[in-house]
């Protein structure tokens, strides 16, 4: 074999053990007289209904309370007080920060008024296999939210995104868990306790940056694997608020479709008067409860129509492919009108065995993307449209 192609792997090989990035999670207790400033810590939570748990949060799963569960798993208590430990030994009173204001009491109540809970709320997780120059590569990622939410209302207040990934050699589906498990045990943590820093003054008079309609073509789905086919919408709106919230510096609120259960069992877990506000549709030990999502001021409308690949160049010895992502990016202002409308495209090098088929690689797609709404954040924030700077000062958390 080439002796340039067995330094290239073993080049790889290193590069991908000292690969990192970036996420979050935790339970639930409140009170009932609280002040308005105060937040009842909620715990680690899930996107999706009870139903959705083990097949979408296979790994994530333990870490969160089920609602109601006899048999919840242990590591779900103990994780979610290591988190608020973490945040109780670093918090100084008066200090400004999120996490300054984050009590451990007992339930909150609905009809108490505001009543805020911070949680920390899986989003998503997954893993993928793929070929880089001649080698089995897997990469893996988890989704979360540091979300601040007022039971009086179940509304979020605001959510701040965050992302964690992971990429080795392949080893096997038990080795890449393990790993995944690894993300939840030993980063997140120490992620979701960055986003606790953030200044917050306790009060929600801020503006708000939401999705509105999502629209991913069909022939954008069919470049995906079947776990992101199903929830298309939801893992691009959740990349963009992710990447744009990182970027920007402004929190932006869950995807919704207006009608879904949003986090698995919030309300049957963590609120006293719980029976005012479960879903009557639901019943039984894993009975959810719909959490609404109020009107942000600003929302941000996508239109993702396709993804698409090309050769690269090479140097004799390996050759590239090159993968691109294209959306449509609307912001619409709180009358309602677009004032900002631009299309974007965005691309992303791969490398490849000389001589081999390029062909679609959904994590080289998913990696355009965010480097896709990167490009949308920038061109935001630097905007001299008027609207667009009030909503980049609006929307900040004081």
């Amino acid at each position: 074999m080439n002796l340039q192609f067995l330094n290239l792997k073993a080049a790889l090989r290193w590069q991908l053990k000292a690969f990192t990035v970036f996420a979050v999670i935790s339970l639930p207790q409140y009170l009932v007289g609280q002040e308005s400033k105060d937040i009842k810590w909620g715990g680690v939570w899930l996107r999706g209904s009870n139903a959705d748990r083990d097949k979408f949060y296979p790994v994530g799963s333990q870490f969160a309370l089920q609602a109601l569960r006899k048999e919840n798993s242990p590591i779900a208590g103990e994780y979610s007080a290591k988190l608020f430990k973490s945040l109780e030994v670093t918090a100084t009173p008066g200090g400004g920060r999120i996490l300054d204001r984050v009590q451990n009491i007992k339930l909150a109540k609905a009809s108490s008024g505001k009543a805020l809970v911070m949680a920390c709320a899986i989003n998503y997780e997954f893993f993928e296999r793929t070929k880089e120059a001649g080698e089995n590569i897997v990469y893996a990622e988890v989704g979360f939210e540091l979300l601040v939410s007022d039971f009086s209302t179940r509304s979020v207040v605001f959510a701040l995104p965050g992302r964690l990934q992971y990429k080795d050699i392949w080893q096997g589906e038990k080795h890449i868990k393990s790993e995944i498990k690894k993300i939840y045990e030993d980063r997140l943590p120490n992620s979701f306790l960055e986003l606790a820093k953030r200044k917050w003054d306790g009060e929600t008079s801020f503006q708000t940056l939401g999705f509105g309609k999502v629209d991913v073509w069909e022939d954008a789905k069919e470049r995906m694997p079947d776990g992101f086919k199903e929830r298309s919408e939801f893992f691009l709106s959740t990349l963009l608020a992710s990447t744009f919230s990182n970027a920007i510096d402004i929190p932006v609120m869950p995807y919704s479709k207006g009608k879904e259960v949003i986090y698995t069992g919030l309300v049957v877990g963590q609120l006293e008067d719980k029976g005012s506000v479960t879903n009557k549709e639901s019943s039984g030990p894993d009975k959810d409860a719909f959490f609404v999502l109020e009107k942000p001021s600003y929302t941000l409308d996508l239109v993702i129509p396709a993804f698409r690949e090309a050769r690269g160049g090479g140097d004799g010895v390996i050759d590239s492919s090159l993968h691109y992502a294209y959306a449509r990016v609307i912001l619409n202002g709180e009358a309602g009108a677009a004032i900002f409308n631009k299309k974007y495209d965005a691309g992303v090098r791969r490398v490849m065995v000389k001589g081999d088929k390029v062909r679609p690689l959904w994590l080289a797609s998913w990696d355009a993307t965010s480097k896709l709404y990167k490009d949308v954040a920038k061109d935001i924030k630097s905007s001299k449209d008027d609207e667009v700077s009030s909503l980049v000062s609006g929307c900040r958390l004081r």
